[in-house]
């Protein structure tokens, strides 16, 4: 981005994708060259009923592996989703080739070894998986937060 949000004062870096147009993939391997930490939670900004407790949630079962990722059903099939996405420093040489071979998909990242894909608590809902990709989202989000508390 080109401009600090409101909430600057909890950003203590911006990076910018170096090669536009690759998708969210991109954007978690520009924050992983740019990381300053081992682990990197990757959020995006259309998903505001994700919060720092799934994120800590995520990072609880990271352990020793590469990466961890939420899974949910969906009337009847799991499905894994691609974000948040709490990832390892280390891990960007995986995301490197990924990326080099045409594979964008974030959702398939959970199948790299060392990724751990973990059902979601049911108390979290479906409102939590909200995405702001129209004014209706937004409607259905506007009253609090999407994920019980």
């Amino acid at each position: 981005g080109s401009g600090r949000p409101v909430e600057g004062e909890f950003v203590d870096a911006e990076v910018t994708d170096a090669v536009g147009d690759q998708g969210p993939l991109r954007g978690g391997l520009t924050a992983l060259a740019g990381a300053r930490t081992g682990v990197v939670a990757v959020v995006t900004v259309d998903m505001p009923g994700v919060g720092r407790e799934q994120i800590e949630w995520l990072v609880e079962r990271l352990g020793s592996g590469e990466g961890a990722m939420v899974s949910r059903v969906i009337e009847g099939v799991e499905r894994v989703e691609p974000f948040p996405l709490v990832i390892r420093a280390r891990a960007r040489g995986m995301v490197e080739r990924r990326l080099a071979g045409g594979r964008r998909s974030v959702h398939s990242v959970g199948a790299e070894e060392g990724l751990g894909v973990f059902a979601a608590p049911e108390a979290w809902g479906e409102g939590g998986w909200v995405k702001w990709n129209c004014p209706e989202d937004l409607a259905r989000f506007e009253g609090g937060r999407a994920f019980p508390t």
